[in-house]
């Protein structure tokens, strides 16, 4: 009975952990694809980056509305920074909400 029960904890566990990993490995892609956006959509407008961040998660299946990610432009460097909220089931049939934030940026080398 008791090897039972460290049994169950350990899956319990391990459960836990897997899907803690997977929702964090999804939020450092979705980190990584926003910078790319950013990066490489140094000449659009704000609302057009933005607009292409929010796309990219919804590519990916994320919760994330278009108010949720703010962007900006000073000059030659452009920062993006919002957040999502996602359930994640560490113990099965119980989510629990954890919020992912992010903050991106870029400098343009050259001219506008």
């Amino acid at each position: 009975m008791k090897t039972l029960f460290k049994l169950v904890v350990a899956i319990l566990v391990l459960n836990g952990a897997v899907r803690g990993g997977l929702a964090m490995w999804q939020y450092n892609q979705f980190k990584d694809a926003a910078q790319q956006v950013v990066l490489f959509g140094q000449r659009a407008d704000p609302e057009e980056i933005q607009a292409n961040i929010v796309a990219k998660a919804t590519e990916m299946h994320l919760p994330i509305r278009l108010d949720d990610v703010k962007v900006s432009q000073d000059g030659t460097r452009t920062v993006a920074q919002g957040y999502y909220i996602q359930p994640v089931e560490f113990f099965p049939n119980y989510p629990y909400p954890v919020k992912f934030t992010f903050i991106v940026d870029a400098i343009a080398l050259g001219a506008r």
